[in-house]
């Protein structure tokens, strides 16, 4: 079986500063934080797939286009607060795989985030790209993401285009981010909580996080819904959820049922008797327009195809004794 291990940078980043507590003391007496670039060493050492990619978040701006509002709760800044420069992780991820005889590649796409990276490579993987819907296909469209992308900017060096092989068998998602799980929904896409890839999770089984909703309608579930993780608003009484819940998994199970309930609404056509009170909720809070627009931003699939960095000039071994990393050939 040929798997793709796709790892969510910023996740495992986050993991990895509250997992370890390791640092050492450079020339001239600074203490540096290492936790980071320990964690990324041990777990590609101990990955039990030998074919990884690693996915960075850019900045969201297909998503602000779409919502202004987007995540405008957050600290948004192109610090990375990771103590060891975030660009020379970066250096460091790209020839890791050479250390330990694995193929590891450091991907990302101007003005997306690393789940929408995420979903393209697993569409890439699995052979399922629309020839539609190609966001930023157009030089002058990317030309103007980079400019506006202060999340990458700041840290690529080199880049080509990713030439992914479309024959894995199955995709293996490195994350705990619950909004990966409506990739299931593709086939043979699996979650694994670990960093080594021992705690896959082969189910069809949905986490909580997402009210273990089926795959295939966790995003119109929180179309309706919003994710005030994301600060993506509600379109109907939160405290109806449930409800909205049950209709969704019994009416609205797939995309075209959504976007034909959307079109019945907008148009003042007739919807079955069982939606009347889905669709006088939607009118009275938020409208269609509303709802449509969150289905755009909360909606996993194929944007573009990602970019690999490149660092020609980097020497792996530098950052190995500049930080006493124990790595075994």
């Amino acid at each position: 079986m040929k798997a793709l291990y796709i790892v969510d940078f910023s996740n495992w980043v986050y993991k990895f500063k509250y997992t370890f507590n390791l640092g050492v003391e450079l020339d001239g007496g600074a203490y540096v934080d290492t936790s980071v670039l320990h964690g990324f060493n041990i777990a590609i050492k101990s990955q039990r797939f030998d074919d990884i990619v690693i996915a960075l978040d850019g900045c969201p701006i297909r998503s602000l286009d779409i919502l202004p509002q987007y995540k405008q709760q957050r600290e948004h800044s192109k610090s990375d607060k990771m103590y060891v420069p975030k660009k020379e992780v970066l250096q460091f991820l790209t020839k890791l795989g050479e250390v330990y005889g694995k193929r590891v590649r450091v991907v990302a796409s101007y003005g997306q985030e690393a789940d929408q990276v995420i979903s393209s490579l697993v569409c890439l993987a699995l052979g399922r790209v629309p020839k539609t819907q190609r966001w930023m296909a157009d030089a002058v469209a990317r030309e103007h993401a980079v400019k506006e992308d202060p999340y990458l900017a700041h840290y690529i060096e080199d880049e080509f285009p990713l030439d992914l092989d479309t024959d894995y068998n199955s995709v293996v998602i490195g994350s705990t981010d619950s909004d990966m799980a409506q990739l299931k929904a593709l086939g043979d896409v699996f979650m694994d909580s670990s960093w080594s890839g021992s705690k896959i999770d082969y189910s069809e089984n949905t986490p909580k996080a997402v009210h273990n909703m089926p795959a295939n309608t966790i995003a119109i579930y929180k179309a309706f819904l919003g994710d005030t993780s994301d600060n993506v608003p509600a379109v109907v009484p939160t405290r109806r959820g449930k409800t909205v819940r049950d209709l969704i998994v019994r009416f609205l199970d797939t995309e075209e049922s959504f976007l034909n309930f959307c079109s019945c609404l907008r148009l003042g056509l007739q919807i079955p008797s069982e939606l009347i009170l889905l669709k006088r909720w939607v009118l009275e809070e938020g409208g269609v327009d509303a709802l449509r627009r969150n289905y755009s931003v909360v909606k996993l699939g194929f944007e573009s195809t990602p970019c690999i960095l490149s660092y020609p000039t980097y020497s792996i071994q530098d950052t190995i004794d500049k930080y006493q990393l124990r790595v075994k050939r």
